[in-house]
C-alpha cells in the first residue's frame, strides 16, 4: 500500500506530493459529504482507480480493532512501576527527585501529563 510505496521504489517526491494531495482530498470530499449524499462521480472513479492500485486513504497506525483494547507492553510496564510509587508513597508527589532508573519514571509520567 502507500504507507509503504517509498521503501519499494526510489523516493520520486512529485509522486509522494501526488498522493498526499489525493489523501487530502479524499479526507476533504468525505468530511463535506451530507449523509446519503452521492459523491461526485469524477471523485468517485478517480478514487476507485487508487484503491485498484492498493493507494490507501487511512492510516494503518490509526485504526485499532473495534472490540479490542490493546496497551503497549512498555507502557504497561510503566503504569505497573507508577503504581507501586503510588501505593507506597499515597502520590506522586515526589517523583520528580527521583534519580537513576527512577528518571525513566519520571519520564512516563511527564510523557503522559503531556499527553492528557
Amino acid at each position: 500500500g502507500y504507507d509503504t510505496l517509498q521503501y519499494k521504489m526510489p523516493l520520486d517526491s512529485k509522486l509522494m506530493h501526488f498522493i498526499w494531495d489525493q489523501r487530502r482530498l479524499y479526507k476533504k470530499v468525505h468530511a463535506n459529504r451530507e449523509p446519503g449524499q452521492e459523491m461526485d462521480p469524477v471523485h468517485k472513479e478517480k478514487f476507485k482507480l487508487l484503491e485498484e492500485i492498493q493507494v490507501e486513504f487511512g492510516s494503518k497506525q490509526r485504526r485499532k480493532p473495534k472490540n479490542k483494547i490493546s496497551i503497549e507492553p512498555g507502557w504497561m510496564n510503566h503504569y505497573v512501576e507508577l503504581k507501586a510509587y503510588f501505593d507506597r508513597h499515597g502520590t506522586l508527589d515526589g517523583i520528580d527527585a527521583l534519580e537513576g532508573s527512577g528518571q525513566v519514571l519520571q519520564k512516563f509520567l511527564q510523557e503522559q501529563r503531556q499527553t492528557y
